[in-house]
Order: structure tokens, then sequence, then C-alpha cells
């Protein structure tokens, strides 16, 4: 049976059907193979395919060529929609819920400016789409995490929570070529017309158990699908990684759980949630079956477009497992939560509340004084949404804390002592804060800019978090 494709959001975020329980003919009409090879639908669809690879994983040295590698079948997706000037419609399964690790990778359960950006990306890819193809595009937003919530530890009302305030940031926001399927798209189970929060979570296990009862595999050998299935092999790994950071303050280690235990037992949720993922991802087709497929997850790039949500230097692309947060330049980075907590000029900025990112303040003032600082809008030089953002202001003190009176002041004694002169080691260190501290001039740099320099020049952790793996990992 066909299901309803109806895609359930808030205010000005569109609510499309697609495709209808009694197996009405879709927006996309079968077309034949000919019209295909039209030379001019075939060069609109080429434009519009460069431009969604523009917005593709790129965290890898073979990204181009995997996509390469798709770009027939993308093109033949794409064509599709061209031929009959309709709108291009894509598909993502992602925005499942905030990462169990509440205290290392994100603020709390509810979307904040990392959600914000990435769904101003979408936005402003299907926008680039639009400038030159008339019909346009829009992206569906699949939230999976009713499919592994449970897996994780993580209440069905924090993923309703997560997914209810997903869709009022979309509408509040303007991103009217985002739209977000419901549950019922996806199986045939008794839902009320409108499904509201005690609904929801009443139904999560039902919808688990429709789910694998109608596309799940019983005789499935995950092991095996591991072992031949590249796709499968690179998704297992980067479930294993984020799941590692993710539980283990959930279950964490000792009082009869070795650290060996607890690989082991991550292991075997990862291998969970990918028999979960065969039964969502062929629901996903059957209920999307028209919809050029986007993936969160690197791949081979054969049945689906890799894409990177957050288009930082970091290898964190997923908001839901980090934060972000706007340098002194005006360029966004992000990290987990804790990386940025270490950093002395990172400040938290909230919205509507909570905390939402960081920002780094630079040119502190005198102590006594207050510097005030203006966000920048979150679309940046690239983005180009539909509603204007309202910009927040922040006020940070330059006053030395009692803990970095402390640390002056050893640092001080230290550097009088004869192993400071006999050892340059710290000189040639080479962090990137030691020349300001070398060089400092009176009338130059403040008293308190100039501690606080040092301070990071010989405290601060290095070790930071900069290896370049895909963010999903984490």
């Amino acid at each position: 049976m066909t299901v309803t494709s109806k895609f359930v959001s808030d205010a000005s975020v569109q609510e499309q059907s697609n495709i209808t329980k009694s197996g009405a003919i879709s927006t996309v009409r079968p077309i034949a193979e000919q019209q295909d090879a039209d030379p001019s639908v075939h060069a609109v669809s080429s434009k519009i395919l460069d431009i969604i690879f523009e917005y593709a994983l790129n965290k890898f040295s073979d990204s181009k060529q995997r996509l390469e590698a798709g770009r027939p079948k993308f093109l033949s997706v794409v064509g599709k929609f061209v031929a009959t000037s309709t709108r291009v419609e894509m598909c993502l399964p992602a925005f499942p819920f905030k990462s169990a690790n509440k205290a290392y990778k994100v603020f709390g359960i509810l979307p904040d400016k990392a959600e914000e950006i990435a769904l101003d990306r979408l936005n402003t890819m299907c926008i680039r789409i639009g400038e030159i193809y008339p019909p346009g595009a829009q992206c569906t937003i699949i939230s999976d995490g009713v499919v592994y919530n449970d897996l994780l530890s993580i209440p069905d009302r924090e993923t309703w929570a997560y997914g209810q305030a997903l869709r009022q940031l979309a509408s509040d926001k303007g991103f009217r070529h985002i739209s977000f399927s419901r549950i019922r798209d996806l199986v045939d189970i008794p839902l009320p017309a409108k499904l509201h929060e005690i609904a929801y979570v009443a139904n999560a296990t039902n919808f688990r158990r429709a789910l694998l009862n109608r596309f799940g595999k019983d005789d499935i050998d995950i092991d095996k699908e591991i072992e031949k299935d590249p796709d499968t092999k690179m998704t297992y790994l980067g479930y294993r990684r984020f799941l590692e950071s993710d539980l283990k303050h959930i279950f964490p280690v000792g009082n009869g759980r070795t650290a060996n235990a607890y690989r082991r037992d991550v292991r075997y949720l990862a291998k969970q949630m990918l028999i979960r993922g065969y039964a969502f991802a062929a629901a996903v087709k059957h209920g999307f079956p028209d919809h050029l497929r986007l993936s969160i997850h690197q791949s081979t790039g054969k049945q689906k477009v890799s894409i990177c949500l957050l288009n930082t230097k970091t290898g964190f692309t997923t908001p839901w497992h980090c934060c972000v947060a706007l340098t002194a330049t005006g360029e966004w980075t992000s990290a987990p939560k804790g990386e940025y907590l270490k950093d002395p000029n990172m400040k938290v900025i909230h919205e509507d509340g909570r905390p939402s990112y960081f920002q780094e303040i630079v040119g502190i003032s005198e102590p006594g004084q207050k510097a005030q600082t203006e966000t920048s809008e979150v679309n940046g030089s690239e983005s180009r949404s539909d509603a204007p953002h309202a910009e927040s202001q922040e006020t940070a003190t330059s006053s030395l804390t009692e803990a970095d009176i402390e640390r002056v002041a050893a640092l001080a004694k230290f550097m009088l002592s004869t192993d400071f002169k006999k050892n340059d080691g710290i000189l040639k260190s080479g962090h990137p804060g030691m020349d300001k501290v070398l060089d400092w001039k009176p009338n130059e740099l403040s008293t308190v800019v100039w501690l606080k320099e040092l301070i990071s020049a010989v405290a601060r952790d290095t070790g930071g978090y900069n290896e370049k793996v895909v963010g999903v990992t984490y």
C-alpha cells in the first residue's frame, strides 16, 4: 500500500502531499526514457545537480569523485522533475534529537543556532535552484529520532520537543523551502488527525514495532552486511564512534563495567541501529519514491548525495552533535561545547532565554568597563534566506576572574624563577598567542589583554579537537 506523504509543519512551513493512500498519481509523472535524453532537460538538470553538489559533504579527499560516480543516477532523478516542469523534491533523513552527551557536546535538548545554520543552508540551496529553475526546489526533512531514540536512552518526549521546536524555528525564520514529514508518512498506524505530544509518546513504540514489521528483515545478518556493503560499513563505523562519546555519561565505566565491555556494548548498539536503519531506509524509499535522496553520512555516492549541514573547517557537520561559535572574523566554527568552554575568549550567547551559540570576544577593555558586542546574523555571506534575522546584543565584562588572578600570580612567580630563565621551552612552543606576550608594549596592548594572552599562551590545553572527521562520528 502506498502511504500518504503529508508534510506536517507550523505556520509558513509548507504542507504538501505527494503520494496518496489511495494510490493517486504523484506530482512527478512517469516519463519515457527518451525525454530524459532531451538536451535542454539534461543541461538544466546538470546545473541543478551542480548546485546541490556545492552543499555536499566535502571532508574527504575523494568526496568529489564519489559524487561524480553517482551523477548519472542523480541526473535521472532530477531530470524527471525538469522534464515535467515540476518542483525538484529532495528528502533528508536527519535532525533526530540532541546528543545524549549534554555534559560535553551540546547545550540541551532543543535546537539552537547550529540547527538554524543547518536549516538555513538547506533553504538557501533550494533558493539557488529556484534562481535557475522557476519551479524551484523543496527539501523534506524526515526525522529519524523516533526510530533510534530508545536505543540511546533519549525519552520520546525529548524527541517530540526537539522536532516541534525545529518546525517552529523553520517557520519563524521563514525557511519556506523546508518541509517536515511525520511518522504517519512512513507507516500506516492509527493516529489522531492532529498529532500532539501525548499521542506521539503513546504511539512511539507502536511506530517502531510497525516499522520493523512492515519493512524489517527477520533474516538479516548485519555482520555480513557490514562486511560486504561499503555504505553500511561506513555508517556502522560512524555509529560506533559517536555512540562511544554520546553514552559514556549514561553508561559510565566502573561499578562492574570495564572499558572493553563498554566498547563491546557500543558495537552491539551500533548494529541494532543499523538493523533499524535498514527498515527505515526501506520505509523512506517506499514513502518518497521520486525524491532525490540526501544523506548526512559519508557514502559511496551511488545511491544518495551526502550533504554537509555545517560548512565549517572542522569535522563536526551535524548540528545535534555539537555547538557553533562565531569568531572575531565573522566565521562560523563547530565543535563540542566542552572545547569552546576551554577557551576564555568564547562567550555563551543566549537566544529565547537559553544558550544558543558561542561568540569570540576580542579587544576586551580595562577592568570596570563593559564592551558591547553585536552578534552577526546567522545567514552570513552565503545565506540568502527569505526572512530577515533579528540581531541581538550581549554584554561582556573585561575584569579578570579570581581563577585568572591566581593563575597570573603563579605565572608571575614562575617567570621570576631561575627555572624559567634557564628553560626556553615555552618561548619555542609555537603557541599563536606567545608573540603577543613577548612583543607587549604598554601603548599598544592593555594590561588586562596582555595578561589574558599570557594565560592563554601558557595554560591553554592545545590538544583540542582538531581532527577532521565526519561530524556524525562524534
